[in-house]
This record gives structure tokens, C-alpha cells and sequence, in this order.
């Protein structure tokens, strides 16, 4: 996983999916990605997204916006789980694939709190939770991801 000067977590568009995911449709794809657990919901987050744009996206943030909020909806529609097939993730760094075995509550919470780096109250506000559970969850979810890398 590589991080930019603010710390924001980036990756690079694997080759093989190139063609599909345009470098604007990247980011918004990676977070519902890991928010939604599986590349199908990922994709319907990322469309549902462009739809509800009334011009083609001018800026990663809008279209991200809307993802994260399409991709949430369906976590909560469905259990929350991620997709089994690891295969499909495998373009995935390591420490990404680590973030999908964390549960839907503290995974949401790491993905927009410390991933994306949104503030407290917007996290609080995507996730209809309030600020100290977003505190706590991401809290929750660094801790066993620590846990996890010492196991593997």
C-alpha cells in the first residue's frame, strides 16, 4: 500500500484492469470496493454513482462521494460480508486484502476515517453513527488489522 504526501492511501491501477477502470473511476471503484467487499457491488456503487451525476463527473470527489454511499447502502442491504473468492481480489496490495477481513462496522470506519482521511463528522454522518463510534470502530479495526499481520 502506498500512501501520497497527506497520508491518503493509494494504489495502482493494476495493468489487467486498465482498460475497464478509467483513472477517475479508480479511486471511487477501490473505496466501495472495500466498502461493498466484492467487485460486483464495487461496480453497481461506482455506476449508481455516475447516474446520479447530472454532468459527466468533473472531479474524483463527487463521483467518490456517491460511491461511498451506494457501496454503504448495499452493505447494509446484504450481511456486510465480503465476497469468498480471493482470486478476484488478488490485485489487491496484501494490506488491502486485509482490510476486507475486518467486519462491515470497523471496515467502513477504517476505509473513510483513516484510508480515505474524511474528517470525524463525515464519517459520523455516511455511517449514521456518531463520532465516537467512528473513533472507536477504526480504533478497533487498526488493532486487528495489527493483529492480523502478526499472524500472516
Amino acid at each position: 500500500m502506498v500512501t501520497d504526501s497527506a497520508g491518503v492511501y493509494s494504489v495502482a491501477m493494476p495493468e489487467a484492469h486498465s482498460a475497464v477502470y478509467e483513472p477517475l473511476l479508480w479511486r471511487p471503484f477501490l473505496a466501495a470496493l472495500l466498502l461493498a467487499g466484492n467487485m460486483e457491488s464495487a461496480e453497481t456503487a461506482v455506476l449508481q454513482s455516475l447516474c446520479g451525476l447530472e454532468t459527466h463527473p468533473t472531479s474524483t470527489e463527487a463521483l467518490l462521494l456517491g460511491s461511498v454511499a451506494a457501496a454503504l447502502r448495499m452493505q447494509t442491504e446484504s450481511d456486510g460480508g465480503v465476497d469468498g473468492s480471493a482470486e478476484k481480489l488478488r490485485f489487491l496490495p496484501f494490506e488491502l486484502r486485509q482490510v476486507l477481513r475486518l467486519p462491515p462496522s470497523p471496515r467502513s470506519c477504517f476505509v473513510l476515517r483513516t484510508l480515505e482521511g474524511w474528517p470525524r463528522e463525515t464519517c459520523a454522518s455516511m455511517l449514521h453513527i456518531d463520532v465516537e463510534a467512528v473513533d472507536r470502530n477504526a480504533g478497533i479495526a487498526a488493532r486487528t488489522l495489527a493483529e492480523l499481520s502478526g499472524k500472516d
